[in-house]
């Protein structure tokens, strides 16, 4: 009970502070010129992680069981919210066992495909362009993205960012915040509202930027990287990338707000990716594979 008061301590504290934001001198040119001075504040505050976050969030221990757990909770939230908003799910057919093939190419080229939980893949049948991955091992992809992909290749691609996040253990990242919230707030001497106020700013956290954009860049390197290695060209990615950005809102959005970075930054770090990937190991020909995919035919079963 003392903790839950806690918590409500620190959240009252943190929307005190929002509440009172006034405009500020302006920070330097590289802030975001769309952003009002109060938001680029709030930019500052909720902007990427700092190194001395970083060190706080590496120290908290997550076991592999917490891993799955939390995985497992997420995707039962997930799915009774898809079908809330009446969207299909399916486990099987065509369709399905084409992306679970997929996966399975790009899966051992994973640095830590042995921890990887086994595979469980979803389709949810709407026109948005969906692709998630859960800390248990599933993955969900919509039939907007499927119908969307031109290429075998951006497939992969695709689905290799999705495995990036099972790799790297993006995924635990929400409850490393809450872990460390909870420390903070244990730890906290009774009254110290210093400790109390770096509790509500790790939960604003949770809410403002759930998945880090640096982590979402890595994972495009990683899935264009594992294509490239597959023999497919990863500069089909950036191309799906750069339709499904069609789907996105219109204005610009705070980093702070962003699931991912936005498009045009995605294209260019994946196109410079392609130049030292191919400095590193230069390949003259790349497999595309748009046949493959309109026919849900893997190129491992048939090269077009």
């Amino acid at each position: 009970m003392q903790t839950q008061r806690d918590f409500l301590t620190a959240a009252l504290a943190l929307a005190a502070l929002l509440a009172c934001v006034s405009p500020c001198p302006a920070w330097p040119a590289e802030a975001d010129p769309f952003l009002p001075d109060p938001l680029q504040l709030l930019e500052r505050m909720f902007g990427p992680d700092g190194a001395e976050d970083e060190r706080a969030l590496a120290a908290v221990e997550v076991s592999r069981k917490e891993e799955l757990v939390l995985g497992r909770e997420a995707v039962q939230a997930y799915l009774a919210a898809l079908k809330d908003a009446k969207i299909r799910v399916v486990n099987r057919g065509r369709d399905v066992a084409y992306l679970r093939k997929l996966a399975e190419t790009v899966r051992p080229r994973m640095t830590n495909a042995d921890a990887c939980p086994p595979l469980t893949i979803y389709l949810a049948e709407t026109s948005m362009f969906e692709a998630r991955a859960f800390s248990d091992g599933t993955l969900v992809f919509s039939r907007g993205l499927l119908d969307m992909a031109e290429s075998e290749a951006a497939l992969i691609g695709l689905v290799g960012h999705e495995l990036s996040h099972l790799d790297r253990r993006h995924l635990i990242t929400r409850l490393r915040r809450m872990k460390l919230a909870k420390a903070n707030l244990q730890d906290a001497r009774a009254g110290d509202v210093q400790a109390k106020f770096a509790a509500g700013l790790s939960l604003a956290r949770l809410w403002t930027r759930p998945f880090r954009p640096e982590d979402e860049q890595q994972a495009d390197l990683d899935g264009a990287r594992w294509a490239y290695q597959a023999g497919y060209d990863p500069r089909e990615l950036a191309k799906l990338i750069q339709a499904a950005a069609k789907q996105l809102p219109a204005f610009p959005l705070p980093g702070f707000l962003r699931s991912h970075p936005v498009s045009r930054e995605r294209i260019d770090a994946l196109a410079e990716h392609y130049v030292q990937l191919q400095k590193d190991e230069p390949k003259d020909k790349l497999y595309v594979g748009r046949e493959n995919v309109r026919r849900r035919i893997t190129r491992a079963e048939q090269e077009f």
